[in-house]
C-alpha cells in the first residue's frame, strides 16, 4: 500500500497550490501526484493514454482518490511543471 509511504498531507505540503485570483483548482495536489504514480505503476506509461483509460478503470481512480472530476492532459501537464 503506498498510502502510508505518501501521506495526502505531506504530498500538499511539498506542492502547495498558491492562490492564483483565478478559477478553483478542480482537483488537489495528493490527486494529481497520485495519477502521475500510476503512469509508472501501471503498463500505461503515457498520461494521455493513462487520462484516457481512467473512465473505465474503477481501480485506478480509487487508487487516486478521484470522485466526479477526473484529470485532464492539461492538469497532467501544468502539475508537473510547477513541481
Amino acid at each position: 500500500l503506498l498510502g502510508f509511504y505518501a501521506p495526502d498531507d505531506f504530498i500538499a505540503g511539498v506542492c502547495p497550490r498558491a492562490f492564483t485570483g483565478g478559477r478553483r483548482h478542480a482537483l488537489s495536489a495528493a490527486q494529481l501526484w497520485r495519477t502521475h504514480l500510476l503512469a509508472v505503476l501501471t503498463s500505461t506509461h503515457s498520461l494521455n493514454l493513462l487520462v484516457a483509460q481512467l473512465p473505465e478503470q474503477g481501480a485506478w481512480r480509487h487508487f487516486a482518490r478521484l470522485r466526479r472530476t477526473l484529470p485532464t492532459a492539461r492538469m497532467l501537464h501544468e502539475f508537473r511543471q510547477g513541481v
